[in-house]
């Protein structure tokens, strides 16, 4: 599961569905447990689990390699989260 948030929207994707919802993505932030969600992006929540691996994308960012094919580059801030969770 991911949630991308744009122009005042937010995209929850599941395995099985696409939700737009008007909820932001800081507000997913604050109600999702933070040891299984984390913000790997401004624009970008991701569910622990549903990285299936991550390489290294330059300047401290990572590439992550998503369970349904998606990728998406975190930020600096998202990579070191990525890491202090999985360590």
């Amino acid at each position: 599961m991911r949630i991308t948030g744009a122009n005042g929207y937010s995209e929850v994707v599941t395995r099985d569905r696409r939700i737009l919802s008007t909820t932001p993505l800081a507000r997913f932030e604050e109600i999702l447990p933070r040891d299984q969600f984390f913000r790997a992006h401004r624009s970008h929540i991701v569910r622990l689990a549903a990285v299936e691996h991550a390489e290294p994308a330059g300047n401290a960012r990572l590439v992550l390699h998503l369970e349904d094919g998606e990728k998406i580059i975190t930020s600096r801030a998202g990579a070191k989260r990525l890491r202090e969770l999985t360590v």
